[in-house]
């Protein structure tokens, strides 16, 4: 299973198992920088990013933490690029191994992974 660094906030930093998405682009060997933020939707569950991002300024250049449920990954991911998102990582909502993300959609052009719920929790609760 491939492996997520992250080198900032410090309080998130490390090192966690991933699992990579049937769309957009996969992370390199050279990986990804950027801050992590969490995605808001300014739905009462913001995180699940389902509709365009109204923290987006807080977004852009960074990296989205969203919340894995309600819609498709590829809308999620969709509204975090479209935020300015260079990336995203998927929260997933039920205890045990990150899954691989299904859908497609070719307008996609950043990475996504998915991280485990617990992981997901501790980051959320750390940001």
């Amino acid at each position: 299973m491939p492996v997520l660094t992250i080198n900032s906030p410090a309080s998130i930093a490390g090192d966690y198992a991933a699992a990579g998405a049937a769309f957009g682009p996969a992370l390199t060997p050279a990986g990804l920088t950027g801050n992590v933020v969490l995605a808001d939707d300014g739905s009462s569950n913001g995180s699940l990013a389902c509709g365009p991002l109204v923290n987006g300024a807080a977004v852009s250049g960074n990296i989205a933490l969203v919340d894995r449920g309600t819609c498709a990954f590829t809308a999620k991911v969709k509204n975090a690029q479209n935020a300015g998102a260079i990336g995203v990582i998927v929260a997933n909502n039920v205890a045990g191994p990150p899954a691989p993300m299904g859908g497609a959609d070719p307008t996609i052009t950043i990475p996504a992974v998915m991280v485990a719920q617990s992981t997901g929790n501790t980051m959320k609760a750390n940001l």
